[in-house]
């Protein structure tokens, strides 16, 4: 950590200092038992995330605009809104409830006129953890919004979702978009939509059910030179065996959203708990 003219960032050799390693750092630290560095880090590192939402609700991106391109606002300000909301519901952070409502305003209008497949999964998952927090209708509504938007991108006959950099193989990004829809789901239940609660747990479903076939497990063990280090793993695609460790977290946090938001529902929460547990 290095302290800089406006505020605390994670530094290291040939990484660009972006707003994406504070917020899952916040993230990390509010999930973790290490009170005292909680304590310690948390406002701190908040205090730079509020400071990077400007008067139009933009979230600037990294310490230095030039490298900031347009493609991070579709995944970083997801990311920072998460973070606030979790230091939020901690009580570590201070909310600015003009810069919260200028960014919701401003990514909400982004989403209207540019939606793009890289702003599904964070951008429905700070709605929902922001809905928590204080409720809001407009915040939930844009929650919905992303997630019907991305319901039109899944393929009847297998589950899986096409977007703009697979449209001929579907592969592991199913994952990205089931996590927008297993927190969706938990927040149609909890305003009870139960029709929009069981029609995004539907989805997940048949999600899950296409993700199940290229995740490797017991069955694939014949064609492995070392099973155990490969068993769980989630495949790119059908026609492709690279694993990454991003692939089969996103699929872990999937599955965690859903079985949540199933959880009153035995039917479903059943099912999504097979398929949870074969991912393990």
């Amino acid at each position: 950590m290095r302290e800089t003219g406006d505020g605390w960032w994670l530094v290291h050799v040939g990484n660009d200092r972006s707003v994406a390693e504070i917020a899952l750092l916040v993230l990390a630290l509010c999930e973790g038992s290490e009170l005292q560095l909680r304590d310690l880090w948390v406002p701190r590192l908040t205090a730079l995330l509020w400071s990077r939402i400007d008067v139009h609700g933009r979230i600037h991106t990294h310490a230095d605009d030039a490298v900031a391109s347009d493609a991070y606002q579709d995944y970083f300000p997801g990311q920072v809104l998460l973070a606030l909301a979790a230091a939020t519901r901690a009580g570590l952070t201070t909310v600015d409830e003009t810069k919260l409502a200028r960014a919701f305003r401003y990514y909400r209008h982004r989403f209207h006129v540019r939606p793009h497949f890289g702003q599904v999964s964070w951008l429905a998952q700070s709605c929902c953890a922001w809905y928590e927090v204080a409720p809001d209708r407009e915040i939930a509504d844009l929650a919905f919004e992303v997630a019907d938007w991305i319901l039109g991108f899944q393929q009847h006959k297998t589950g899986a979702f096409l977007n703009d950099h697979q449209s001929d193989t579907p592969g592991y990004t199913t994952a990205l978009y089931l996590e927008a829809l297993g927190v969706a789901a938990a927040l149609a239940r909890s305003m009870g939509k139960e029709q929009l609660h069981l029609d995004y747990l539907e989805a997940c479903r048949r999600g899950l059910q296409f993700l199940d076939g290229l995740i490797i497990q017991s069955r694939d063990q014949s064609l492995l030179p070392n099973p155990a280090l490969a068993i769980g793993g989630l495949r790119r695609s059908a026609r492709a065996s690279e694993i990454c460790i991003d692939f089969v977290q996103h699929y872990l946090a999937a599955s965690t959203e859903i079985v949540g938001a199933a959880a009153c529902n035995p039917a479903h929460r059943d099912r999504a708990a097979i398929s949870a547990h074969n991912s393990a």
